[in-house]
């Protein structure tokens, strides 16, 4: 069965089939999915409208579509849409609690970020402890002062290591020690009954990193660029731009500007560019909502590399004037290391801005004068012409 694939034209018999077809039945998408292969499937369900309308509206559909010959991956989107998470803020509450959501929030995950490393837990029970962190933030029904989140922060890592890793032996005397005897034990004690009262953990958490590994093989980006989408989720994560966010998103918006940062690089002889569209259909993000988060992570990459990375002292860039929270460095100094196989952290970010015509300026790689505009808002400066 032929059908059009993203390049070239349909044939007779496609056009015929899909023309003729008032409403798609499962019997036509099952003669769809056993004839292409799961790339072809891809630009088959892009380039085709009447294709793409129809298994929009069905979610299950959808899937199989997107992620034919990969059933683990229709688990993953199944656990995603079960895992409850944190809604995204409102204005109001955002004014609020701005100091709370934007730079306390952000010095505790850069904590939890070096004990994780002390204590050798995985990515996953960072993540998953960052998940409830955020539900909990928002669902407390008496404000929290501020010097308490550092408690809320480590009982929900508590709490996240205790189910998802596999050995686990830190007992209420090494929480106390690792906040340097900041609380008491009877206060470690009453958190942890609070927030399991507030935020019961579900066993099957889905996270970014789950994604950012699927997505890798799915479309056969390779080891370089996952290291590299790590490395940027890591940073989005502590922002508070992640909120309400779904983590396949997430994964989508970083594996796309890790995949342009490296196509030129020698770590990664081959990496295939991605596309706007094809990634926002992956991940089921609207496309103007993956071009957005696909611009705030571009920024964060180049404010970490400016402002603790290799290029701090480079003189070709108007200096910013960084925020205590700007500063903090515990994501460089994991994805700097050394002894890993690609320290991400320190390959060099492509170029924010070109001039255009005008006083107008634009990114450098997507064309868009919005993402300049977002990178100056967060970066307060202009990267070398």
């Amino acid at each position: 069965m032929d059908l059009p694939v993203a390049g070239s034209g349909p044939s007779v018999k496609s056009g015929n089939i899909l023309a003729g077809c008032v409403e798609i039945g499962d019997v036509v998408l099952d003669l769809i999915l056993e004839a292409l292969a799961p790339s072809e499937l891809r630009h088959t369900a892009i380039s085709c409208k009447l294709l793409h309308n129809y298994i929009s509206g069905d979610d299950l559909l959808s899937w199989r579509l997107k992620v034919s010959g990969a059933s683990e991956f229709v688990l993953l989107y199944t656990i995603e849409d079960s895992s409850p998470r944190a809604p995204t803020l409102s204005l109001q509450r955002l004014q609020r609690d701005e100091f709370l959501f934007a730079t306390v929030r952000k010095i505790v995950f850069d904590w939890l970020f070096e004990v994780c490393v002390d204590w050798g837990l995985s990515t996953k029970t960072l993540q998953v402890s960052f998940q409830l962190i955020d539900r909990s933030m928002q669902l407390q029904q008496y404000n929290v002062p501020d010097k308490q989140q550092q408690l809320v922060g480590i009982t929900c890592l508590h709490t996240a290591a205790s189910a998802c890793e596999l050995v686990y032996n830190k007992a209420l005397e090494d929480l106390v020690d690792i906040c340097a005897d900041t609380f008491t034990e009877e206060e470690h004690i009453a958190m942890n009954l609070h927030l399991s009262q507030l935020v019961p953990l579900g066993l099957h958490s889905c996270v970014p990193n789950d994604f950012i590994a699927k997505l890798s093989r799915l479309l056969q980006l390779g080891a370089c660029v996952e290291t590299m989408a790590c490395y940027m989720c890591d940073l989005f994560l502590i922002e508070r731009h992640a909120l309400g966010v779904q983590p396949s998103s997430i994964a989508g918006a970083c594996l796309i500007v890790a995949a342009h940062t490296l196509r030129e690089s020698s770590f990664a002889v081959g990496t295939q560019s991605i596309s706007f569209k094809e990634m926002a259909f992956v991940t089921r993000t609207p496309i103007s909502e993956m071009s957005l988060l696909t611009c705030k992570v571009h920024s964060l990459h180049l404010m970490d590399f400016f402002v603790n990375g290799l290029g701090q002292d480079k003189l070709s860039v108007v200096r910013p004037t960084p925020s205590l929270t700007s500063k903090l460095k515990a994501v460089y100094r994991l994805h700097s290391s050394p002894q890993k196989p690609m320290p991400a952290a320190l390959t060099q970010p492509r170029r924010a801005f070109v001039q255009t015509v005008g006083h107008k300026c634009c990114c450098g790689w997507c064309g868009k004068e919005a993402c300049a505009t977002e990178t100056w808002r967060i970066m307060g400066c202009f990267v070398e012409q």
